[in-house]
């Protein structure tokens, strides 16, 4: 047979071939065009493209019936070609005989199977120009082709492909050697300019968020947000097979373990996924040099620290590919550098520190990090949300507070499914729900988060809680006040995970700062709610405007708002008529300022006209200072101040 190389122009990653009995044809499945190419060898050129299913990884012929079956990886089928007349005659088949459905019970979630193919697809034009790349062409299966590739044409030099297994999307941090990216829908950038695609975005949203660390993409395409959930999906690394049999470090890992924590690897290297990352920390440890390029246009200052977790599959090493293998990984930089200090261990040391490495995964402990500090809990950003006393005020639901499992939520296990916003064990994924942003997602029974907030004004309150659920049947959450009430909320089934829905309850809230918990049903997501002050009237309904006047009776209030030195008491006959008087008791001197902070009344008017309104009070001192009476509107002080009282 004649050695043929054959340009099979516009299209993407050749993954099988099989060549007919008489060494006449070969059948080549393009994985990314959904194509088979039929080639002449006699001839030696193309004859022609017949179609079959998404991402055709395999072929086989069966001599006995004359049909070609090829196997669509992600459409989960086989299609089933009749070639027997194609082969004696060179007549193509008209179209498939067949297509044969191979999996039953998907095991993947919908929208992380669209992501999937869309990540293998470079026949959408939207992904690629002419059809000859996608995100699979470099990272099948989420991996790496062990490649170093010129991106000086993008400004960014030599970069070693990544392996993206074990990564959960951005749940180490940023991405890239040069974190340029904060999520993975910032692709759409690559994907634009390099792959020359459409993009997946409307060029409108695109143009409002045309910078990879500024306005977020998420929520702004469902084909989008399906290709950072497959991504995110990628939770594990592959399994080591420099381990012991029976999976556990061997006795060298065990003892390069004690190297790494020795040379304080996990100064840099740390937590759970071996990377500091997440903190947005870069380093130089020797390798950025002239073939470095930059980032983002300017200066590359630093290179984003790559985990360990199954660093034994991801050869070549560093950021432009330099290394080898990982011995060379401490031959490169200066001696006294983040690598070059391991030159100064012994070989035998440096040879069970490389041993240790290779053995990591996925749920390792890193040797090298000590116990953190308890976490105080706190607001998600420091301070506790106020909750106006006017208006509404939205809590996004990933804005739990700080402190941990078991102090600001509770989660049924230690897997963070969506890998998105945070990196605890609360799941949260891209939302695309009106407004884009994240939502809590995976929620089992019993789960429940805590928000600390700061309440204007004690009174009753609407909560709206935005939620989807997939599952048939119904599910709840349940929101539970400092005074330990509660409100209910039941969600119904919404038809969709992201098909969202607003359900409501009422509590009362105490004024101050407290702790909201959200307890929560199992089966639902879960987006955000918000807080409405319910405007409350007064003993005879809301009080109006009549003939251009206002007649406020002091008990007439919609709800009194007192503290522990000043409470609001009624005294008879203290009026100048008979009737009821309210009075703040006892009086000791206090002198509130020109804020209504103190014990006040509110009343709720409905002015019928707007314009400029005239303000008398018909008040009593018990003494000849000291004395002050205080109006607001809506909350705040009227700005002209307060009065005086003298003896009455």
């Amino acid at each position: 047979m004649r050695r043929l190389r054959f340009d099979i122009d516009n299209s993407d990653s050749p993954s099988s071939v099989w060549i007919s009995p008489l060494d006449d044809y070969a059948f080549v499945t393009l994985q990314g065009n959904k194509q088979v190419v039929i080639i002449d060898l006699i001839k030696g050129e193309i004859m022609s493209r017949i179609g079959v299913g998404a991402a055709a990884q395999g072929q086989a012929y069966d001599p006995t019936s004359g049909r070609l079956f090829i196997h669509n990886f992600l459409d989960r089928s086989v299609t089933v070609y009749e070639i027997a007349a194609f082969l004696r005659s060179g007549r193509l088949p008209e179209g498939p005989a067949q297509t044969l459905r191979t999996v039953a019970n998907e095991q993947l979630a919908a929208e992380v199977l669209t992501g999937k193919q869309i990540f293998y697809n470079a026949s959408d034009e939207r992904m690629a120009l002419e059809s000859y790349i996608s995100c699979a062409s470099c990272h099948l299966d989420g991996g790496h082709d062990g490649r170093t590739l010129d991106f000086h044409g993008r400004g960014e030099g030599f970069r070693n492909t990544t392996d993206l297994r074990g990564r959960r999307g951005t749940g180490h941090g940023r991405v890239h050697w040069t974190a340029n990216f904060d999520e993975i829908q910032d692709f759409e950038h690559d994907i634009r300019a390099a792959f020359g695609g459409t993009g997946f975005m409307s060029d409108a949203d695109f143009a409002r968020a045309n910078t990879s660390l500024g306005a977020k993409k998420a929520g702004k395409s469902a084909a989008l947000d399906a290709l950072a959930a497959y991504v995110t999906s990628l939770d594990a690394t592959p399994r080591s097979p420099y381990r012991a049999g029976d999976g556990s470090m061997t006795a060298v890992a065990v003892r390069g373990a004690e190297v790494f924590k020795r040379l304080d690897c996990a100064s840099c290297h740390s937590g759970s996924d071996f990377t500091d990352s997440a903190t947005g920390a870069t380093h130089d440890v020797g390798t950025i040099g002239p073939n470095s390029g930059n980032r983002l246009g300017a200066e590359l200052t630093g290179i984003d620290t790559p985990t360990l977790l199954g660093v034994w599959a991801t050869a070549p090493y560093l950021h432009d590919g330099s290394a080898a293998n990982l011995e060379a990984v401490f031959a490169t930089g200066p001696s006294n550098g983040d690598h070059g200090v391991a030159r100064g261990i012994t070989a035998d040391d440096r040879a069970d520190l490389v041993a240790f490495l290779r053995q990591l995964e996925t749920g390792d402990t890193n040797p090298g990090q000590t116990e953190p500090e308890p976490v105080q809990q706190q607001g998600f950003h420091g301070s506790p949300l106020l909750i106006a006393a006017t208006g509404t005020t939205r809590i996004e639901a990933e804005e739990y507070d700080l402190g941990g499992e078991g102090i600001a939520y509770h989660d049924v296990d230690s897997t963070n499914n969506g890998g998105a916003y945070r990196t605890d064990a609360v799941d949260i994924e891209t939302t695309r729900d009106a407004g884009g942003g994240h939502n809590v997602g995976w929620i089992a029974n019993g789960e429940w988060m805590e928000y600390a907030i700061n309440v204007a004004a004690a009174g009753t309150y609407d909560v709206e809680l935005r939620v989807a659920r997939g599952s048939n049947g119904g599910s709840w959450l349940r929101v539970v006040t400092s005074d330990n009430e509660s409100g209910v909320a039941t969600v119904p089934s919404t038809g969709g995970w992201q098909s969202w829905t607003t359900v409501s309850t009422r509590v009362e809230l105490s004024a101050g700062p407290q702790s909201l918990p959200v307890y929560l049903g199992g089966g639902i997501n879960f987006n955000w709610l918000s807080l409405t002050p319910v405007a409350v009237a007064g003993l005879n309904g809301p009080i109006q405007e009549q003939n251009g006047l206002v007649a406020i009776e002091l008990a007439d209030y919609d709800r009194h708002e007192a503290t522990s030195e000043h409470a609001w008491e009624p005294i008879i006959g203290l009026a100048d008529t008979a009737g009821e008087a309210l009075v703040a008791a006892p009086n000791l001197g206090a002198n509130l300022g020109d804020s209504i902070a103190g014990p006040h009344l509110v009343y709720h008017v409905e002015f019928a006209t707007a314009g400029t309104w005239y303000l008398w009070l018909r008040a009593w001192g018990t003494s000849e200072s000291n004395n002050s009476c205080h109006v607001g509107l809506n909350g705040q002080p009227a700005s002209f101040g307060r009065w005086g009282l003298g003896l009455v």
